[in-house]
Order: C-alpha cells, then sequence, then structure tokens
C-alpha cells in the first residue's frame, strides 16, 4: 500500500469525524491508503465511495473524513465511538503499569 505525503513529508490518515459509521473502523480500508486520501484531499467523496464499492470495502463514513498529517513513523490508534472515529498517538496515551 503506498502513502500519500505532504511536503513537509507527513502522511495522511483518514479518520470521520461524524456519528453514524466510520470509514477506516468499519471496514478493512487502510486510513493510509493513497488512492484514497488522494480523493479526500480534493474533496471528491464520491469517486472515494465508488472505488471502495469496487473493491469490496464498506463505503460509509466517506462524507466525514478529515485528513490528519502524522510524522512518519508515528504510532497511533482510531478509536471509535457510534462511527465517529478518533485518532490517538499512543506515545501521547496516558497508561498504567502494574
Amino acid at each position: 500500500m503506498k502513502k500519500l505525503y505532504n511536503d513537509k513529508g507527513q502522511v495522511a490518515v483518514a479518520v470521520s469525524k461524524g456519528y453514524g459509521a466510520g470509514w477506516s473502523s468499519w471496514s478493512d480500508v487502510n486510513p493510509m491508503d493513497k488512492q484514497y486520501n488522494e480523493l479526500f484531499l480534493k474533496g471528491d467523496i464520491e469517486a472515494a465511495k465508488k472505488l471502495s464499492k469496487k473493491n469490496g470495502e464498506y463505503a460509509e463514513g466517506a462524507e466525514e473524513v478529515e485528513l490528519i498529517w502524522l510524522d512518519p513513523d508515528t504510532k497511533f490508534i482510531i478509536n471509535e465511538y457510534d462511527g465517529s472515529e478518533s485518532l490517538q498517538i499512543l506515545e501521547k496515551i496516558n497508561h498504567y503499569i502494574a
């Protein structure tokens, strides 16, 4: 899978902020997939949904996708609640060790 980079060398990550269906959390779409993120960057949501359906992937949540730019090798997770996704950088998650 190819990634989309900006002029600062950061990687695009697609995160669906709306409620109802999560773009990457409800399907097998990789949130860093260049072919989709180029379409989101252009604002061509319908083309992204069409490509997703063609590839046999769940296409909902595309309307609310926001691209977040991360430095390469940043470890992250995408959390989802009722379709609304949020990105968390692993190094910034408060945690405990027993």
